[in-house]
């Protein structure tokens, strides 16, 4: 069984035009490549020098850590809720 979900942190319409962005199909193979490129993209973007083996297990711990759920708090159309509970539209940022 495959399920797919969406989260917008605005409206329910924006959790599907988010979800029809960001999982597009029912490939879960690509998915996960994707996802996986991603991932290896950004822990090979960096170089440590000078580390124990200890420090390096440390760092790309917190790194992974950090890494397992990026947010967005912008819906794919620039929609989000602002401090003051409305909703705004965020123009010229990513």
């Amino acid at each position: 069984m495959l399920v797919k979900s969406g989260i917008s942190f605005t409206s329910p319409a924006g959790a599907r035009k988010n979800l029809s962005y960001d999982i597009p199909g029912w490939d879960f193979d690509e998915v996960r490549k994707r996802g996986r490129a991603l991932s290896d993209d950004a822990l090979n973007s960096i170089e440590i020098e000078g580390a124990s083996d200890d420090e390096r297990k440390i760092f790309y711990t917190a790194m992974y850590h950090a890494m397992i759920d990026p947010r967005i708090i912008a819906d794919v159309d620039g929609n989000y809720t602002g401090a003051d509970g409305k909703i705004h539209t965020a123009d010229g940022y990513t």
